[in-house]
């Protein structure tokens, strides 16, 4: 019963932070990924985490480092906890134009929280292995959410 509480007052804080909002805001600079992908530390830049506004359910969490390109897409979205890598819920790795699909794994939602600045913070952890067996385990990150 908590549990289905906690989800029921992040959405409407989700619902309410949407529209309080009338357009999206950028915050790449301000978050981080890190992953150990066949076995080498990997660090991304330009960190993103946007709510679909449309939906008020998926959220994407991307990143990019040099000639690489991280992406997971959650849909739907219920705040904390663990999702499966699924056809739904998205994981890929691109690297210099080749594409690495996530086929199994998890990604989890460890805290989403209010900064006091009109941003939602969300912080997690992932790990997935893609089609053509890379390795991607370690996987954290934080990022201010956006709206799109």
């Amino acid at each position: 019963m908590m549990g289905k509480l906690k989800h029921i007052v992040f959405l409407i804080a989700c619902a309410l932070l949407v529209a309080s909002c009338g357009k999206t805001s950028n915050n790449s600079s301000g978050g981080t990924i890190t992953a150990t992908i066949d076995g080498k530390p990997w660090s991304f830049s330009n960190v993103s985490v946007t709510f679909n506004k449309a939906t008020q359910l998926d959220i994407s969490i991307n990143g990019s480092a040099s000639g690489a390109i991280l992406n997971i897409d959650l849909k739907p979205f219920s705040g904390r906890g663990t999702y499966p890598v699924s056809s739904s819920n998205g994981a890929y790795f691109e690297q210099n134009g080749v594409l690495h699909q996530g086929i199994s794994g998890q990604i989890t939602i460890t805290d989403s929280y209010s900064n006091g600045q009109n941003q939602t913070i969300i912080k997690g952890t992932f790990n997935f292995l893609t089609d053509d067996n890379k390795s991607i385990q370690n996987g954290v990150f934080e990022a201010a959410l956006e709206l799109n």
